[in-house]
């Protein structure tokens, strides 16, 4: 009987030995996977709110400092080339080809040609009745979201000669606004957020919407699915499918307030206010498994990925970072030796284009169309494709000419092409 409980009592340990190292293994992955560096803090002069980074320069919004444009090509050194006092203040910017389109609280839209980043400045403007907080641009059309006037449309064909088209009536205070094309998000503070459909160029159509716990400071769409940084009520993750019945998920806590973020490659990135910088990873989006932070020195209001790099625009500075690579958290993931994506053909192209790819292990493929802002437009693949080569044909009919970029992903593995719609 000895003998027996002396064994027995010996086979728990082992067991819980075995736990023990498995655990630790566990720990020191995900530690690994969690360094992250950071690369340069910028001080601004003046505050900076808002954010966009693309091709090698960072574009900084301020309610009171206006626009200011940086070399971030060397991210360990910014270097300031330009910048330009708005008509008010400076609340939003969107990012098109050599145009920024800026929400200027008073005095309303405001359009800005950055071809020569040095010496931006003002091409097009027009007032609107309300107040200015947020602005995106698609199908030659400025969304404005104008506060309690609503959503005002704006011809922008000509972006020298903005023309007012509409106004819509908003069922909350129009604070946010986002795309792509032919739709339109409504981002409403403390009443949510709302979806449109934009199908008809000079009227929106009310979709569905989703009142939030928290208080909606944005959205980002990625597949099928809707996330939302809810203030103090963390980052809502709905089931967008259907945008007439958008089922939560889960909701992801974050220790400060979630004012912003940024998807990128199953990765997760919030501005946390007061908390910094917060990533989480996404693989499963019920079950975000948080990966590194970074208690920044003053109030994380927006975040954006480019090159590898983690901007922050935390009020009086621009922090950029780099996220080791994470292998481990993922477990076993199916990843193809070798990934192939050929250039578009023809490029330019006026209405269709043949993308094609080449992988050399089954996996699941996902192949995205962004606009040059970053906005993922259009969804081309997803799905399990086997090992060889494949091809699928995008037909741009209902978008408007411009500079877009298609991405695969596929395992762990991502690549990215920029192609040109004439029209």
């Amino acid at each position: 009987m000895l003998k027996t409980n002396f064994v027995t009592i010996s086979m728990k340990s082992i067991f819980l030995l075995v736990a023990i190292v498995a655990l630790m293994m566990v720990i020191i992955s995900v530690a690994d996977a969690q360094e992250l560096e950071l690369l340069s803090i910028t001080q601004i002069d003046g505050r900076v709110d808002r954010l966009e980074v693309f091709g090698g320069y960072a574009y900084l919004a301020g309610v009171e400092s206006g626009l200011k444009i940086y070399d971030v090509s060397h991210p360990d050194n910014p270097l300031l080339l330009g910048q330009l006092e708005t008509p008010g203040n400076l609340e939003n910017i969107f990012l098109q080809d050599w145009l920024i389109f800026a929400a200027c609280g008073d005095s309303g839209l405001a359009i800005m040609d950055i071809s020569d980043p040095y010496e931006p400045y003002i091409y097009g403007k027009l007032d609107t009745p309300g107040y200015a907080y947020d602005v995106f641009a698609g199908c030659g059309i400025a969304y404005v979201a104008d506060g309690d006037s609503g959503i005002q449309l704006i011809e922008v064909i000509n972006p020298e000669q903005p023309l007012w088209m509409s106004n819509h009536e908003t069922p909350a205070p129009a604070t946010g606004i986002k795309g792509p094309c032919g739709v339109v998000h409504l981002i409403a503070g403390e009443w949510g957020t709302f979806y449109y459909d934009a199908f008809f160029l000079d009227s929106l159509t009310f979709v569905g919407g989703y009142d939030s716990p928290g208080s909606a400071h944005e959205v980002f769409k990625y597949y099928d699915f809707l996330f939302i940084a809810d203030s103090a009520a963390g980052v809502q993750i709905l089931d967008f499918n259907d945008p007439a019945n958008q089922i939560l998920l889960t909701s992801y806590d974050t220790p400060g307030s979630a004012m912003d973020i940024w998807i990128e490659t199953e990765y997760l990135y919030i501005a946390d206010g007061d908390a910094g910088l917060h990533i989480a990873y996404i693989e499963d989006f019920t079950n975000p498994v948080f990966v590194a932070d970074y208690d920044t020195p003053g109030f994380a209001s927006a975040v954006r990925f480019w090159n590898d790099l983690i901007f922050v625009a935390d009020r009086s500075s621009l922090m950029i970072f780099r996220l080791s690579q994470q292998t481990d958290i993922a477990g076993d993931v199916t990843r193809p030796d070798e990934l192939t994506l050929s250039q578009n053909y023809p490029n330019p192209f006026n209405a269709s284009t043949t993308i094609n790819y080449t992988i050399s292990e089954g996996s699941r493929v996902n192949i995205d169309i962004f606009d040059i802002r970053g906005r993922m437009i259009e969804t081309l693949v997803s799905g399990y494709k086997s090992a060889g080569s494949h091809s699928i044909v995008w037909n741009a009919g209902n978008v408007s000419s411009g500079i877009y970029f298609y991405k695969i992903m596929a395992g762990n593995h991502n690549e990215t092409r920029m192609c040109n719609l004439l029209k």
